[in-house]
Parts: C-alpha cells; structure tokens; sequence
C-alpha cells in the first residue's frame, strides 16, 4: 500500500481532514472548507436551475425563461420561420391566412425580443 501525501493547510483537503481527525481547525483551512462548501452549493443550484423547465404556466398562457444566449437561438428560429411562412403560406392548413397570423405573433415575439434588448 503507498503511502499518501497529506494535502497543505489552506486547502479543502486539510480542511475535511482536520473535521475528520477532530483537529483544530487553522484559519486558513476553515477558510478553504467555506470556499469549497460554497463553491459546490453555487454549482448544485446551477444543475438545478439547469434541469428546471423554462416554460411557466401563467393562466391559459406561458412564460418562456431562458439565458441570453438561448433567447438569440429563439429570436433566429424565430425570423427564419417568419420568412418561410411567408414564402410557403399555401402549405398550411388554412392556407394564406393562418400564416399571417403565425407570421404576425413571430413579429410580435421577435418586436419583444428587441425591447428586451435580445436581438438587434
């Protein structure tokens, strides 16, 4: 069996050895042990955002929450669908007029994301 080194103070390693050993516990360590402590809280409330649906049921309606970044994906997804509903309004069910109306709530979507400052 090899023999392992002991991490230094100031370290999450020191720090859980100590509570393990039912050492004192140095500044620097308690220190560390807090960081890490934090740092893992902060990365489990980021998973659990993470894995939460973005979609929020208000009444008969929802509200999407997303990060910037995805909202820039929507926005794109958004316009190119608008063009192509314009450009093929005949392929849907119900024909030129259903199209204008997806293509106006695309607008106003897309009208919504420039006033949140999303998309130019």
């Amino acid at each position: 069996m090899s023999a392992r080194t002991l991490q230094p103070c100031g370290t999450p390693a020191a720090w859980r050895r100590h509570k393990r050993n039912q050492e004192p516990v140095d500044a620097a360590c308690e220190r560390a042990g807090k960081k890490a402590d934090a740092d893992y809280r902060a990365e489990r409330a980021r998973q659990k955002k993470r894995s939460e649906s973005p979609f929020k049921p208000v009444g008969d309606a929802f509200t999407l929450t997303l990060a910037g970044d995805d909202w820039r994906h929507v926005a794109a997804s958004i316009l190119d669908r608008s063009l192509t509903l314009r450009a093929n309004a005949t392929t849907l069910n119900g024909g030129t007029a259903q199209a204008d109306r997806l293509a106006a709530l695309y607008k106003h979507i897309a009208s919504e994301l420039r006033a949140a400052g999303v998309m130019p």
